[in-house]
């Protein structure tokens, strides 16, 4: 039952980068702290719902589904609006 929230941990924890801040006041942590958050919710919501088709195998038997790694980083670099690390997410 818990297995969805512990991911969610997991990829807050190293997929966006909550393990280490870059603030020393307790305002600035917090403040970096809800922006990651906001950037795993927008994420993960950019991620549900893009649709990938089976038109190019007909032959797959599931569905696949997209890697939330390589979607943060590309988010990450959109939002930052760098093309270089957006190449380097591939």
């Amino acid at each position: 039952m818990r297995w969805g929230e512990e991911t969610s941990f997991r990829e807050l924890k190293y997929t966006i980068d909550l393990v280490h801040f870059h603030g020393r006041k307790r305002e600035s942590v917090e403040q970096e702290a809800w922006a990651r958050l906001i950037l795993y919710n927008c994420c993960e919501a950019i991620t549900r719902h893009i649709a990938v088709s089976k038109q190019g195998s007909p032959k797959r038997k599931y569905d696949q589904k997209i890697n939330f790694a390589t979607a943060a980083c590309i988010c990450k670099a959109f939002l930052k609006r760098s093309d270089d690390e957006i190449n380097t997410c591939r």
